[in-house]
């Protein structure tokens, strides 16, 4: 996946929620990644940010999230640290 300006932006829209229930979890929730990519214009599920299992229910791709959580860091550091 080439990560275009939209999809940061989109991605960077996305708010992360903390869920307690069986453990706890972290992260963004899926369905509002994929209205967050459709506001974009884009697609989360054919990007593989978000799959759907047989029932219909969407869930984040952990792979995904990270390389855009780390995508979306460096593109918010200055280009050139220490100088």
């Amino acid at each position: 996946m080439t990560i275009s300006d939209n999809i940061l932006r989109a991605w960077g829209s996305v708010d992360w929620v903390r869920e307690e229930g069986q453990g706890v979890q972290l992260g963004p929730c899926p369905r509002q990644i994929q209205r967050a990519f459709a506001d974009q214009g884009l697609d989360a599920i054919a990007l593989g940010v978000i799959g759907r299992d047989a029932d219909g229910n969407t869930f984040l791709l952990d792979r995904a999230a990270a390389a855009l959580e780390a995508e979306l860091t460096r593109s918010r550091l200055p280009t050139r640290i220490g100088r």
